[in-house]
């Protein structure tokens, strides 16, 4: 083996996190960023549109449910 070189099986790995701990981040995570949008977007004289924002919202919760579990993030 070079040196330098990564071994994988010496790389420690942190367990998962749990699915209750995920999900409710997540939430929270996005929960604030609705927010946020509903609050700014008035502001700057934009408006929201609530029909992609929805799914949009689901698909970001779903992703960042798993990548917080995973310990992606």
């Amino acid at each position: 083996m070079q040196m330098g070189a990564k071994n994988k099986e010496n790389k420690p790995s942190l367990p998962l996190r749990s699915w209750v701990w995920s999900v409710s981040l997540a939430a929270v995570i996005v929960a604030i960023a609705v927010a946020v949008s509903a609050f700014v977007n008035p502001i700057l004289d934009r408006q929201i549109h609530w029909e992609w924002t929805g799914p949009l919202g689901a698909a970001v919760f779903v992703f960042l449910s798993v990548a917080i579990h995973k310990r992606w993030v």
